[in-house]
């Protein structure tokens, strides 16, 4: 979606239909008032969009951020916003919408991903570790077994947690 903000009175002035409907709103509700930039920010994120605009009277215009949209619906869509000056008025901010529900989604469905796979690796090497102990028919053949293979496994079991933190 793109609006144009006035950065002095912080009102979006002209907003495209992409945007409107993003919002699920209609170019009635932009006319009348009803579609303000405070009325589809989620309030939460209402302190987020004042530095930004302070930025941009500052600065003429803001680094990207994300933030989330209240919809008509009730959903929350989340957005990345970026801005740029608006070259035939000073004062003026180009405002860029970018959907990013899908990105999120991802995001969710890896890290629920990346959980699954320590949840069955540490189940992976506690039978690996089980079957050393019952497998070994004396306490020396035990202690051996455990210092051939399961010196090894609390490194696997480390590395994992490691590419686990760091996002792979």
């Amino acid at each position: 979606g793109m609006a144009i903000l006035e950065t002095r009175s912080g009102a979006i002035t002209v907003a495209n239909d992409y945007l409107l409907a993003m919002t699920g709103h209609s170019r009635a509700d932009f006319t009348s008032g009803c579609w303000t930039w405070a009325s589809v920010t989620v309030p939460e994120f209402h302190r987020r969009d004042e530095f930004a605009l302070e930025t941009a009277r500052a600065t003429g215009t803001w680094e990207p951020y994300e933030k989330e949209l209240a919809c008509a619906d009730g959903i929350r869509l989340p957005v990345r916003i970026s801005a740029s000056p608006l070259p035939s008025k000073p004062g003026h901010l180009v405002v860029l919408l970018q959907d990013i529900s899908k990105q999120r989604e991802a995001e969710a469905r890896r890290e629920l991903m990346m959980r699954e796979v320590e949840h069955r690796t540490k189940n992976m090497i506690s039978v690996v570790q089980a079957t050393l102990r019952v497998g070994a028919r004396t306490e020396t053949d035990a202690r051996a077994l455990a210092k051939a293979v399961g010196g090894g496994l609390p490194a696997l079991m480390g590395a994992q947690h490691v590419l686990l933190e760091s996002q792979w």
